[in-house]
């Protein structure tokens, strides 16, 4: 029963991702798959009820990656570079189709990410720009709580199709929108390590 209901999982979050959660039924997901409705229904309640088990887990995949990050970060700059990384696939995930589907449809697993970005993710950056301070690589004129605040807010932006993205790769912007960040906080000294750290984490094409 685990295995078949691995295999329901992974087809639906293969195809709530190209067409919406919306759009899938459990009826064309059984028939996309091979198997009756029946038996899909034998591994889950509910549409809900699978919608939970596609998407919770990448939210506790990418905290627990995120914390992993801050435990093994030499420095606060580093410690913000392998975050991101870890958050690369959440970010990914948040502008598929399916993403605009779940803030509409599907609240509890819509408030699970609001908290997951507006309390985890925000205490994460505030708490990093704190370490940053102590340890002289960012500017002590940077208002932790703020700026924490501020970004939350662009990550709540970028919850979807970034317009740049039809002249560059997301990945690229995303890059460029990481640096514009970091270059904003650092001292001298922390310009200088932040351009060791982009050698070494950021590889993405600047052209």
């Amino acid at each position: 029963m685990l295995e078949l209901k691995v295999k329901i999982e992974k087809e639906a979050c293969s195809l709530f991702s190209r067409f919406g959660i919306k759009s899938i039924t459990m009826a064309e997901l059984a028939g996309k798959m091979g198997i009756s409705k029946k038996t899909i229904y034998s591994c889950f309640q509910n549409k809900q009820e699978l919608v939970d088990a596609v998407y919770t887990p990448q939210l506790k995949e990418a905290k627990a990656a995120c914390l992993a990050s801050i435990a093994t970060a030499e420095d606060a700059i580093e410690e913000c570079l392998l975050c991101w990384i870890s958050l690369r696939p959440v970010i990914t995930f948040f502008r598929q189709k399916a993403f605009s589907d779940i803030q509409r449809e599907f609240y509890p697993l819509s408030a699970r990410y609001q908290q997951f970005r507006n309390v985890f993710l925000r205490q994460m950056i505030e708490k990093n720009i704190e370490r940053g301070h102590s340890e002289g690589l960012y500017r002590p004129s940077i208002h932790p709580a703020i700026i924490a605040s501020l970004q939350t807010i662009l990550i709540e932006a970028m919850s979807g199709e970034i317009p740049l993205s039809g002249k560059w790769s997301e990945d690229t912007v995303d890059e460029q929108i990481l640096l514009h960040y970091l270059n904003g906080l650092v001292t001298a000294r922390g310009a200088a390590l932040l351009e060791q750290y982009e050698q070494q984490y950021l590889i993405t094409p600047q052209a």
